[in-house]
């Protein structure tokens, strides 16, 4: 091998070497933080501590620091012992704050809408560019009152990992399923997607524009159409506290796909999106904080709480079955979801009641109860009777 071409190929490792290191660094610094954050600068603490203490009595030979160690050793292995049995514990105590339970005659009016997977399963139909479907999500239009303006709409990624997304299919599907499409397209110089590769990583750039300790669940994406301009919403969040650490909602990131631009709301501001500002995966942690209304005993073998109608197999709605963006009449977004009681029950005990939108302080849920001796069919058995009752119907 000549020199130059030595030269050449050690000059392009270094390029390719500093163009890894670029993504890797935002990814791994925030991650480091976000670790420190979450509790494990505790145990970095009681380790530091006790091995400082142990190495001094080891050098000075002195009993009052071998003393000081092993206090220190047993103080540490209580409060590391006593964070890991009792932390997610606490964490769920303080995320119910958030909660409050009522009665289901105080429950908000919701507007109807077809099922989610009714639009999920007609987009391969509806797609005009070649691509991968992504996130799905329901966006109403809460500011109308007339019947369809909502849209269904599903992020399409292109199949070449360097490139970001192709188009928004943006469906209108009518009560019946009958669906019609008005999608929108990426411009070129819109290249970045969550999962891209390198230049095409819109991961890294929301992680530098948003700050170091800022993170998102990918599964709280979603995409609209603004008229023809595609929009992708990234709901954030970040931890809060000491000990215990909870995660908590911190604006969104939008990126337009017409100008390739970013922005970072926060506040009201996130606000002004058409779909959810709260991130989907917090109101799910709210409602299966509430194992913890009771005391630790309960907690660990569940005895109290709520969950959602995953014990139901026949459930209808399948892996649809919790967190409905819907409107409420009153021009308001939530997340719904149906409740059962925890254990082998099936039958919906409570529906939950997550604001869809950030504003002055942490949203907050309402678990609104059925009264004893109303509670509602499950949905298979609700499916199950009306086979039954329209079995001579072919969809039935």
């Amino acid at each position: 091998m000549s020199k130059s071409t030595t030269v050449l190929a050690v000059a392009l490792g270094l390029v390719v070497a500093a163009a890894g290191f670029l993504v890797w660094e935002t990814a791994f610094l925030n991650s480091l933080l976000l670790g420190l954050a979450s509790g494990l600068w505790i145990s970095i603490l009681v380790i530091l501590v006790t091995g400082g203490l142990w190495l001094a009595s080891y050098e000075t030979d002195s009993p009052a620091w071998s003393i000081a160690a092993g206090a220190a050793s047993v103080v540490g292995a209580i409060v590391l012992v006593g964070g890991g049995i009792f932390g997610s514990y606490w964490a769920d105590q303080a995320y119910l704050k958030q909660v409050t339970v009522a009665s289901t005659d105080a429950a908000p009016t919701l507007r109807e809408r077809p099922a989610l997977v009714v639009a999920r399963n007609q987009v391969a139909s509806q797609v005009t560019t070649v691509g991968d479907q992504k996130q799905s999500a329901y966006i109403p239009d809460t500011g109308s009152t007339e019947t369809g303006t909502d849209r269904f709409a599903t992020l399409i990624a292109s199949k070449d990992a360097f490139a970001g997304y192709t188009e928004i299919v943006s469906q209108k599907v009518a009560l019946t399923g009958q669906s019609t499409k008005d999608n929108c397209r990426f411009a070129p110089d819109a290249g970045k997607r969550l999962d891209g590769v390198l230049t095409a990583n819109l991961t890294r750039w929301i992680a530098q524009m948003a700050g170091y300790g800022t993170f998102w669940d990918s599964n709280d994406a979603y995409g609209y159409c603004e008229a023809s301009t595609p929009i992708v919403v990234v709901p954030l969040k970040h931890l809060q506290g000491i000990w215990p650490v909870i995660e908590v909602p911190a604006g969104v990131a939008v990126y337009n796909g017409t100008t390739g631009d970013l922005q970072v709301l926060h506040g009201k501001d996130a606000s002004s999106v058409r779909g959810p500002s709260v991130p989907e995966t917090y109101a799910r942690t709210l409602w299966e904080a509430t194992t913890a209304q009771g005391n630790w005993w309960d907690y660990v073998w569940s005895k109290v709480g709520f969950a959602d109608t995953a014990s139901d197999a026949a459930d209808p709605n399948g892996e649809n079955r919790s967190e409905f963006v819907l409107a409420t009449t009153d021009g308001k977004l939530a997340f719904v979801t149906p409740l059962t009681r925890r254990g082998a029950s099936t039958g919906i005990s409570a529906v939950s009641v997550t604001t869809a939108t950030t504003g002055d302080g942490l949203p907050a849920m309402t678990i609104y109860e059925y009264p004893d001796g109303t509670t509602r069919k499950s949905n298979s058995a609700a499916v199950d009777q009306i086979r039954a009752q329209f079995g001579d119907l072919s969809w039935a």
